[in-house]
């Protein structure tokens, strides 16, 4: 009898790890949920590799074909109805040398195996709050995601629904720490806290509040330059000087976010404003302090009728002058996320200058750089402009036709930055003649193949800006000799997508 019982749970086990669509539900005991997302594609002037000049978009013989795939699957333990605990795994390929370091080449097997979320969620009996523990996602803004923070984190959050028209999210999330005061400094004290207040005063109509603070000691030569803590321009200073030519690199952030994001529904029209402001000081590398003064205005509305749908975007961040000297004290009006995973969804609609699809593989300029639109929502230090209009029809109930064209500006003209001194790098000696960046135009078709399983086919063209020209090497910038323009290029991408829910 025990024989038999042995191999009843083996098969029971089984049978929940080989399921297909749908989530595994083992009474309230275990749910399996998860993704495999296939993505091929090719680029032209993609702009990432140093030998097409590390991000020069003047160059247009580089260009990149490949594919990846990456895997999520999640864990979900629930003994009781007031305790849950989730193990998420990530599994990330490449095919191929795409940057990735790796991937299903040839006979080359390889660790990929990533944790990615680890916590438990756990609600206080008698009480309308619940909370996170350990390692999970945070969302600050949940009408409009990922513009100000979406990103794993270790840390602390509460969801408290006081009632049906009101309910609060807060967190602490502790990114770095340093336990001796007195030591190398080569650790800070970085950590974020804040709280969201959602408001349904109607039906139709949702105000949420933020507050947010986000604190940044960095390492010996300033925070990374990611997503959430972006530098301008590169760092090689330390934290107690150095190098006079990096002194915009930061020993320390204090910042300080304070917003509205708003959604209004009217039958077929809906209508999400928000408006994030950016406050706080930095220390400056070197000696002196510098303001935070910025802000992010997100405007967007749809209309559907029938089959029909016709969004539209405007987004506005302002920015700082090329001459302006960022490590004289001078106000920093350049937007700064806490931090936005992959993609910024201000410019997600763009394939080649934001992210739609494609949010596994290399975009133009190269992951967290300055100029990247894709994870930082501004251009460099100089800020951003963008109108945008999306048209869905839904041909028949599996297939849907997009189209989109949007703009890209910078808030200010772009051009040699005085920051550099007199050592302006040539990938970022703009010309200082013109603000527009581009304008792009996508199509894509979505067909739904089955449950759980959607296809994509995505065609994009950007007519590249001459805010993009540079002064050819040796001449224009704080040089003193007259520019050499050299035009920027277009560019031109296509892909193919699969992604499969269970």
């Amino acid at each position: 009898m025990r024989r038999w019982s042995s191999m009843l749970m083996a098969l029971c086990l089984a049978g929940v790890i080989v399921a297909p669509a749908g989530a595994v539900d083992v009474g309230e005991y275990l749910s399996i949920t998860g993704f495999v997302d296939n993505h091929i594609r090719y680029i032209n002037n993609i702009s990432t590799r140093e030998e097409a000049g590390g991000g020069d978009l003047t160059l247009d013989d580089d260009e990149e074909f490949s594919a990846r795939t990456r895997g999520r699957i999640f864990f979900h333990l629930k003994p009781n109805i007031f305790s849950e605990a989730v193990f998420g795994f990530e599994f990330d390929q490449g095919w191929g040398d795409n940057g990735s370091g790796g991937g299903f080449d040839l006979g080359n097997d390889n660790n990929a195996f990533e944790l990615k979320h680890l916590y438990v969620d756990l609600k206080i009996p008698s009480t309308p709050i619940r909370m996170q523990v350990g390692g999970f996602a945070v969302d600050a803004t949940t009408l409009k995601r990922c513009i100000v923070f979406c990103d794993d984190g270790g840390g602390v959050a509460v969801h408290g629904n006081w009632s049906p028209n009101f309910s609060t999210y807060s967190w602490f999330i502790i990114a770095e720490e340093e336990f001796i005061e007195d030591g190398p400094d080569t650790l800070g004290e970085d950590f974020t806290a804040g709280t969201t207040f959602r408001f349904k005063p109607a039906n139709g109509i949702d105000i949420h509040l933020l507050g947010a603070y986000y604190n940044i000691d960095g390492s010996s030569i300033g925070p990374g330059s990611d997503s959430s803590s972006l530098m301008v321009g590169s760092c090689s200073g330390s934290r107690d000087g150095g190098d006079a030519a990096n002194l915009h690199c930061f020993a320390r952030d204090q910042r300080y976010y304070f917003g509205v994001d708003a959604q209004f529904k009217f039958g077929g029209l809906a209508l999400s404003p928000s408006f994030i402001y950016l406050g706080g000081t930095r220390d400056i590398v070197g000696g002196g302090e510098a303001d935070l003064r910025a802000f992010l205005l997100d405007v967007r509305g749809e209309y559907s009728v029938g089959p029909l749908s016709i969004e539209g975007r405007f987004v506005y961040i302002p920015g700082n002058k090329a001459e302006d000297d960022l490590a004289d004290g001078s106000d920093l009006h350049f937007w700064q996320n806490i931090s936005v995973t992959t993609v910024h969804r201000s410019v997600q609609w763009f394939e080649l200058m934001g992210f739609n699809f494609d949010t596994s593989s290399a975009e133009i300029f190269g992951s967290n750089n300055s100029r990247a639109m894709q994870s930082a929502a501004t251009f460099d230090q100089f800020g951003l402009i963008h109108p945008a209009v999306k048209i869905d029809y839904q041909v028949a109930k599996p297939l849907t036709v997009t189209a989109a064209v949007g703009a890209f500006l910078s808030a200010e003209e772009t051009g040699a930055p005085a920051r550099f001194g007199g050592a302006v790098p040539n990938t970022y000696n703009w010309t200082g003649n013109d603000n527009y960046l581009g304008t792009e135009f996508d199509a894509w078709l979505t067909y739904e193949w089955f449950k759980g399983t959607t296809v994509n086919l995505w065609f994009a063209y950007a007519a590249i800006g001459d805010a993009h020209d540079l002064c050819a090497p040796g001449t224009g910038g704080t040089t003193g000799v007259a520019c050499n323009v050299l035009e920027a290029k277009d560019q031109v991408g296509f892909g193919a997508r699969m992604l499969y829910r269970f």
